[in-house]
C-alpha cells in the first residue's frame, strides 16, 4: 500500500487552518456553528483516511486531496445555514456541485507544506507501488492493454490517458491492468491470457448477470459497461494519486 503515517496527521491538522484563512480572506466570522463543522468535518476526514490507509493500492478510488474537499461539505452547510451569501467573485475550483462557495483547494500545496510533502510522497509511492517507474527511476503511468471496437478506441485512449494512463498493444508490456470488449471475438482467449500473465481484467459491454458470475469465478477483476469504459474510466481503473 501506498501510505505515509506523517500523511494523515499534516491533513487533519491543516484542515482547520485551511478553513479559517479561507473564511477570513472572505471576511466571514468563524461563529459558534462553523466552529462545529469545523470539528465535524476534520473528525469525517481523519475517517476518510484512515479508510484510505487500509484499501489496497490497487482498490483505490480517491486521492487524499480529494477527501479533504469531501471533509469540506460540513462547512459548506454551516455557511448556507447561516445565510451566508454564495461568493461571485471566486472562481469555483471544483467540479462538485455541492461546493457552492468554492471551498476546495486546487492543490495540496494549498494546505501548508507539510501537508504538500506528505501528499507528494503519497503519490511517489504509490506510483512505485503501480509499477509506474521504470529502472533509471522515471515516472511512468501504468501501461492498459485494450481489447475494444475500432470505434471506441479514440474515446478509450483519450480516457486512460486523462486519468494517468497509457495505451499498451502488447501484454509483453506488462500492463497493469486489460480492458476487454466482452463483444469483440477472441474476447474469452484474451481474458485467459491477460489473467495468465498477472495483470487485472476488467470486462465490459453486454454482460449479463449470469455471465457476469461466470467471468468473476474464471477469474475477471470486474465487469462493468461499456458506457463505464468509454465515458467514465474513473469509476472503473485505479486512481493514480
Amino acid at each position: 500500500m501506498s501510505n505515509d503515517p506523517d500523511l494523515r496527521e499534516a491533513f487533519v491538522e491543516a484542515y482547520p487552518l485551511y478553513v479559517a484563512s479561507v473564511l477570513h480572506a472572505r471576511g466571514i466570522v468563524v461563529d459558534e456553528l462553523i466552529a462545529d463543522a469545523v470539528v465535524e468535518g476534520a473528525s469525517v476526514l481523519d475517517g476518510l483516511l484512515a479508510t484510505l490507509e487500509s484499501t489496497p493500492t490497487m482498490d483505490q478510488r480517491h486521492s487524499p486531496l480529494e477527501l479533504f474537499r469531501e471533509a469540506l461539505r460540513p462547512i459548506d452547510r454551516a455557511l448556507a445555514t447561516n445565510g451566508v451569501p454564495i461568493p461571485t467573485d471566486v472562481k469555483p475550483r471544483t467540479l462538485h456541485p455541492w461546493d457552492a462557495y468554492a471551498l476546495s483547494p486546487g492543490s495540496s500545496q494549498m494546505l501548508g507544506e507539510r501537508a504538500h510533502e506528505a501528499h507528494l510522497r503519497w503519490g511517489v509511492a504509490k506510483a512505485h507501488a503501480l509499477g509506474a517507474f521504470d529502472e533509471q527511476a522515471r515516472p511512468l503511468r501504468p501501461g492498459v492493454a485494450v481489447l475494444c471496437d475500432p470505434d471506441d478506441a479514440e474515446a478509450i485512449g483519450r480516457n486512460l490517458d486523462s486519468i494517468g494512463y497509457r495505451w499498451v498493444d502488447s501484454l509483453e508490456d506488462e500492463p497493469l491492468v486489460a480492458l476487454i470488449d466482452s463483444s469483440i471475438e477472441g474476447a474469452r482467449e484474451a481474458m485467459s491470457a491477460a489473467r495468465r500473465s498477472g495483470c487485472r481484467v476488467v470486462a465490459y459491454g453486454p454482460v449479463t448477470d449470469i455471465e457476469a458470475v461466470g467471468l468473476t469465478a474464471a477469474g475477471v477483476w470486474k465487469t462493468v459497461t461499456k458506457q463505464a469504459v468509454v465515458d467514465d474510466l474513473e469509476t472503473v481503473l485505479p486512481m493514480i494519486g
